[in-house]
């Protein structure tokens, strides 16, 4: 008996520890929105089912927005991240002067790892079709953010 304890324990053990960190890291792709492209760059910090990072979108203008984003993960591996508060220094975008909750499912393979899903404009009542919305691909990337 005292085996079998030993051997569940030492299991669970290892796969927590083999799925800490799989989605931390930089997470580079776009977001689309009334059928135009743009591109958006996540980090991401886990701790447990906990994640907290950045965003960063940028604008065909040049502007970006950043925000500081906060989400957490279920045990299907979709993960719902929501867009805070901006860290000082920001620059405010026009075309994205809101913040925005995403709904993400992480996938990977032997050649990549994603976060593929749909963003919404963060407001009181969820799905409504007036709010602007649309979809998000995310691939990560070995590579520290430009901003």
């Amino acid at each position: 008996m005292t085996r079998w304890f030993f051997l569940l324990t030492l299991l669970s053990v290892a796969w927590t520890a083999n799925a800490q960190g799989r989605l931390e890291g930089f997470w580079q792709g776009e977001l689309s929105k009334d059928g135009q492209v743009y591109k958006l760059e996540i980090l991401l910090r886990q701790n447990g089912s906990v994640l907290k990072g950045k965003s960063w979108l940028y604008e065909p203008d040049g502007r970006m927005t950043e925000m500081l984003v906060q989400g957490n993960i279920h045990s299907d591996w979709s993960i719902s991240l929501y867009e805070q508060e901006p860290p000082a220094g920001y620059l405010h975008g026009k075309l994205f002067p809101y913040p925005r909750d995403y709904q993400l499912i992480f996938e990977r393979s032997i050649w990549a790892q994603t976060l593929e899903g749909y963003w919404q404009k963060q407001i009181g009542i969820p799905l409504q079709p007036h709010a602007p919305r649309g979809k998000v691909r995310l691939r990560r990337v070995k590579r520290k953010p430009k901003a």
